[in-house]
C-alpha cells in the first residue's frame, strides 16, 4: 500500500504538511492522552490521541468506542480508531486516516508533521504512539506502524 496524495486542503483543521512544536502526555492511570499540537496559540491547531479503554463495556463496543479516539482542536472533532497507517522517524511523523476519519476529523488523509521537538519529546512521541494506536479495536490498529522502534502490525 502506498501512501495517498491530498488534493486540496482548503478550509482544513490541519495542514497536510504541518509543524510540531510542543508535545505533552497526560494520564490518571486508566487514561492516557498523547497531545501534538503546532504552537502554544490558541489559535494554532492540535490533535489528542486517547488511548482506548482497557476495560470497554458492552455498549461501548457496540456504538464501536471501544478503540483509541483521535481528537482535532480548535474544532473538537473527534473520531474512534481510523488511523490506517503510521511513520514515524526523527525529522517527521506521518499519519494516513481512513476516509470516514479524515472526513469527520476535517483533515486530509495523510498528514506529514515536520516535528521542530527535542529528542526528549520525539521519544515521547513514539511511546505515546505505541500505547495509543495498538489500544482497543484490532483492527483499527494502523499497519503497518513504524515507529523507529520495531516495527508493530
Amino acid at each position: 500500500m502506498r501512501w495517498l496524495a491530498v488534493t486540496s486542503t482548503a478550509g482544513l483543521t490541519i495542514p497536510s504538511n504541518s509543524v510540531i512544536r510542543d508535545v505533552a502526555e497526560a494520564s490518571n492511570g486508566s487514561t492516557y492522552i498523547l497531545g501534538l499540537r503546532e504552537g502554544r496559540n490558541p489559535q494554532d491547531w492540535g490533535m489528542l490521541l486517547m488511548q482506548a479503554d482497557l476495560n470497554p463495556d458492552i455498549q461501548n463496543e457496540e456504538l464501536g468506542f471501544d478503540s483509541y479516539c483521535i481528537s482535532t482542536t480548535p474544532e473538537n472533532a473527534i473520531f474512534y480508531g481510523g488511523v490506517s497507517r503510521c511513520e514515524l522517524t526523527h525529522t517527521y511523523l506521518k499519519i494516513e486516516f481512513s476516509e470516514k476519519a479524515a472526513a469527520a476529523l476535517n483533515v486530509p488523509q495523510l498528514i506529514t508533521f515536520q516535528l521542530e521537538v527535542s529528542e526528549k519529546q520525539i521519544l515521547l512521541v513514539r511511546m505515546g504512539l505505541q500505547r495509543v494506536l495498538t489500544s482497543g479495536r484490532f483492527e483499527e490498529r494502523p499497519s503497518p506502524l513504524s515507529l523507529g522502534l520495531s516495527d508493530v502490525s
